[in-house]
């Protein structure tokens, strides 16, 4: 009910309009940007205003906040969760514990993929716990044992994916094959706490001290402050009762439903090999390798472990959301905000650890400006000679490709020698930070011209993956045209207006001046059809 009472409240104070309607989600839009700010002790301030700049260009984040939908009020609600658990146990103050209760309601009364974001953050609190509860030994044989259950897991699944194809219904192996997506989540889940355990030891036991901390009167506040938001935008301000179910285990039934009505039809690699290596390639590839290099070479603690907590959630909130999102029946490309919102954490905080941890005056010094834009041309020069087809023959489109190729070649080798050159005077570490900084610079201007095209030019065409389920680019034009019919014949929008249950979204919206309008669904009739216009 949140996305219907914020929306209602704009239209009573500033009309409604699609301008209007645009509002919530933007100023939304902007919160998100902000709200890094309160993370920078764990982001470092480096990584807060990286983490604020991938939310500002991300082409998702930027076309879901333009996009009267509810995923970037989760995406707010869950950063603030994340800020309200962090706080709490850096401050332990109420006042965290009370923030982190409203916006767990906001989020529930927002969308129900609410219950997932809960999830991942409850079992994380309740994992970190557990490691806190157990001695060294101990953790080190149960990062043992989930290891070897998580690969029997995806080893029984890949057996039974192998030999379960085409069994006749009703069999062993049908039923087996039913049960290979929960192996594999299971699987998924496994790995997720595998990678938090190796990165939180859990000797400072930050999670346990500050659980046993809350007090009973916080708690009979944080329960009221969420009984109380539901109960008033449930029951829309105790105006319908009913509300309290429909909005509670109404909903809750409804989504569970349309897991098993696939609503959309999506593959399981959606996300992973579909929206994001063609939308948020820039936080995948960058939170991969933060993944990578903190699970071998460690995280730089500044927080006296804190630091080390934060990164394991971030890790655990990436694989599950990934996990859990492409497990989902319905597959929808606004949900992909959800898996990119901890690729950007992940992304910015790495790429603050390799701003702040370079010598940058040294590498002045030493020329490493000149290494960013030899790379740059190194890279073009490799795809060129990549994309080149030599020794095709002797015509002269031939001969110019082979040409091209010599060229490209003879570049890479100089380009090579140079390049190196730079590297033995910078020294390993400071060249792979100039790398990373020039990869993602390329990167960063290639994400901001995909989300320019899909915010502000393909908004409305199904040639971007992000569109979809809403109107094309000929609704506006027919609309200005029945508009002009009106007020030439009848005056102002007073003209008759006929339209089916096919084209009801998004008329039901633009016909809502429009006094004489008439919906005749799916059962025209002749009274119904005789209007001016009609649509069909």
């Amino acid at each position: 009910p949140f996305l219907f009472h914020a929306n209602a409240l704009i239209y009573a104070l500033f009309g409604d309009n699609d301008y209007t309607a645009r509002i919530v989600p933007a100023l939304f839009g902007v919160a998100i940007i902000i709200l890094p700010y309160y993370l920078r002790k764990w982001l470092g301030r480096t990584g807060a205003l990286v983490v604020a700049l991938l939310f500002t260009i991300s082409p998702s984040v930027l076309y879901y906040s333009r996009y009267i939908r509810n995923d970037i009020y989760i995406a707010v609600w869950a950063m603030l969760l994340t800020i309200a658990l962090f706080r709490y146990i850096d401050e332990r103050k109420d006042k965290w514990l009370y923030i982190g209760a409203a916006a767990m309601m906001m989020a529930i009364l927002t969308k129900e993929v609410a219950y997932m974001t809960g999830f991942i953050g409850i079992t994380f609190i309740l994992l970190a716990i557990v490691l806190e509860r157990l001695s060294p030994d101990t953790r080190r044989a149960v990062k043992v044992v989930m290891a070897i259950v998580a690969v029997a897991l995806l080893i029984a699944s890949a057996v039974i994916l192998a030999t379960a194809g085409g069994a006749p219904e009703g069999s062993v192996l049908a039923a087996l094959h039913t049960l290979v997506q929960y192996l594999i989540v299971a699987a998924g889940l496994l790995i997720g706490a595998i990678f938090a355990c190796i990165l939180y030891d859990g000797e400072r036991q930050w999670v346990r001290t500050a659980v046993r901390s809350i007090g009973w009167r916080a708690i009979i506040i944080s329960v009221l402050i969420a009984l109380i938001l539901f109960a008033l935008l449930s029951t829309t301000f105790f105006s319908n009762p009913a509300g309290l179910w429909t909005a509670g285990g109404g909903a809750i039934a409804y989504w569970l439903e349309q897991h098993g009505v696939q609503r959309g039809g999506q593959p399981w690699f959606y996300y992973v090999a579909l929206l994001l290596p063609m939308y948020e390639f820039l936080p995948l590839l960058f939170s991969i390798l933060a993944i990578a290099y903190y699970l071998i070479r460690g995280v730089r603690d500044r927080n006296n472990g804190q630091d080390r907590l934060f990164i394991a959630y971030l890790v655990y909130w990436w694989v599950l959301a990934l996990v859990l999102y492409s497990w989902a029946g319905e597959k929808m490309p606004w949900l992909v905000v959800h898996p990119v919102q901890p690729m950007i954490l992940l992304a910015g905080r790495f790429v603050g650890d390799i701003i702040t941890s370079a010598n940058w005056q040294r590498i002045r010094s030493r020329g490493g400006a000149y290494l960013a834009p030899v790379l740059v041309l190194l890279g073009v020069a490799l795809v060129t000679a990549l994309g080149s087809q030599p020794f095709q023959g002797m015509s002269i489109w031939n001969l110019q490709d082979t040409g091209q190729w010599f060229t490209a070649v003879i570049a890479m080798v100089l380009l090579a020698v140079v390049a190196g050159n730079l590297i033995r005077r910078l020294g390993g570490h400071a060249s792979v930070a100039v790398a990373a900084l020039t990869l993602f610079a390329i990167f960063g201007l290639a994400t901001i011209r995909f989300a320019w095209m899909a915010s502000y030019i393909n908004y409305d065409y199904v040639n971007e993956y992000l569109v979809y389920a809403h109107a094309g680019p000929d609704v506006k034009p027919a609309l200005a045209e029945i508009e002009e019919i009106s007020r030439r014949t009848v005056g102002d929008k007073e003209i008759k207006v006929a339209y089916d249950d096919d084209s009801t979204w998004p008329l039901e919206w633009y016909f809502r001046d429009y006094t004489n309008r008439t919906f005749y669904g799916a059962q025209p009739s002749r009274e119904s059809l005789d209007a001016p216009v009609v649509i069909v």
